[in-house]
């Protein structure tokens, strides 16, 4: 949905950056009252977590998969504010990061059309997060080789799409080892802590402010421990 807003939203900037800003807040006005006029009448999980729910969702597939699944969490969000960040000193920085975006945003989009197609393939699901976490971990290696901002955007691009593809790769794993829970709590909690995560990622770029090559350089060293420690405990 991002990508699709992208271009009414660039058209309404040609005309002046407020008049963006004025639409992009009555848009969310707008879903706010929406929003509230469906919510739901009964709670979705009326009952706390049965003991039952509890093991199966601290089984070790799914603990592990967590770990994998934050941790791609972890580059988006670095990735993000880094660019943002590095760019502003760039020339054109502001036309660099609006196409960063873009490409993160039809990366995800087309990485979440190809669940299907990965199914068909009949990799397990926790071949695709080590596979994921180890392609997000060469791909930042090159970037931080070569240092440019087309690289930066080409990693974007790895990061977003190949953390969708983690995403599905979690939520069949969490589905398959716990049957018995509520799965509308389950995934809500753990979407949560993967935004917390991040967050979190976010924050590091921001405190730290990499430049750029030691900025893709650390999403490299981070995705490389990751992997490792996934595919060992795995």
């Amino acid at each position: 949905m991002g990508f699709v807003a992208g271009g009414p939203a660039a058209l309404l900037h040609l005309i002046d950056s407020r008049v963006s800003l004025g639409a992009s807040a009555l848009a969310f006005l707008i879903a706010s009252v929406l929003a509230f006029t469906m919510l739901p009448r009964t709670a979705a999980a009326p009952n706390r977590a049965s003991s039952l729910e509890q093991e199966e969702l601290h089984r070790p597939a799914i603990t592990r998969a967590r770990f994998a699944i934050g941790s791609l969490r972890v580059t988006s969000g670095f990735m993000l504010l880094h660019l943002a960040f590095w760019l502003r000193d760039q020339k054109a920085g502001t036309a660099w990061f609006g196409l960063a975006l873009a490409v993160g945003s039809a990366s995800t989009l087309v990485a979440n059309s190809l669940g299907s197609f990965i199914k068909r393939m009949k990799l397990s699901e926790h071949s695709v997060l080590v596979g994921s976490l180890g392609i997000v971990a060469f791909v930042g290696w090159v970037a931080a080789y070569f240092g440019s901002i087309t690289a930066g955007i080409v990693l974007v691009g790895v990061v977003n799409g190949f953390g969708a593809t983690g995403k599905l790769a979690f939520d069949s794993i969490v589905q398959s080892n716990a049957p018995d829970a509520n799965r509308s709590r389950a995934f809500a909690k753990y979407e949560t802590r993967n935004q917390l995560a991040q967050v979190a990622g976010g924050l590091v770029a921001v405190v730290l402010l990499p430049s750029g090559a030691l900025g893709f350089a650390m999403v490299g060293i981070y995705a490389t421990l990751a992997c490792a420690y996934y595919f060992y405990k795995y």
